[in-house]
């Protein structure tokens, strides 16, 4: 038995590289958890930005072609409506659910905020609300 729990050298070394790689693929774990549970958010407002300039791309192509063209610049209730269709469109894409969304347009500035049901990767199929919140800034004399 005392055979058995004899050490040879560098044994030591040896554990220790072992126990250092364990903790190193724990922590790296760790993060990528954390990575994934932090990043709806960041996503979820990238889509918004998208849709703000998706929309702000048709409403300034439309209003410059053609008189009393369906799409006005100055009509912000109507820059809201397709603003929150674009949003939802996008979000549906990605089996992003909104369950709250408010849309607000002063004319320059854009304020989207609500709440979605994402679909977590980690733990099959469990959901999780997110709420988010953009601000971005669309002038409706862009390009002039």
């Amino acid at each position: 038995m005392s055979k058995v729990l004899k050490g040879k050298r560098g044994d030591a070394n040896l554990l220790l590289i072992l126990v250092l790689l364990f903790v190193m693929s724990m922590m790296i774990g760790v993060i990528y958890a954390v990575i994934q549970f932090t990043s709806e958010t960041t996503f979820i407002e990238d889509m918004c930005e998208l849709a703000v300039k998706r929309t702000a791309y048709v409403f300034l192509s439309a209003a410059g072609t053609a008189e009393g063209s369906e799409y006005e610049i100055g009509d912000n209730l109507m820059f809201e409506s397709k603003l929150r269709e674009e949003f939802e469109k996008l979000l549906a894409q990605k089996n992003i659910s909104l369950t709250a969304l408010n849309v607000s347009y002063d004319g320059q500035r854009v304020e989207v905020t609500g709440t979605a049901i994402v679909k977590t990767q980690i733990g099959g199929s469990d959901q999780k609300n997110v709420t988010f919140k953009y601000t971005g800034r669309f002038h409706k004399n862009f390009g002039n």
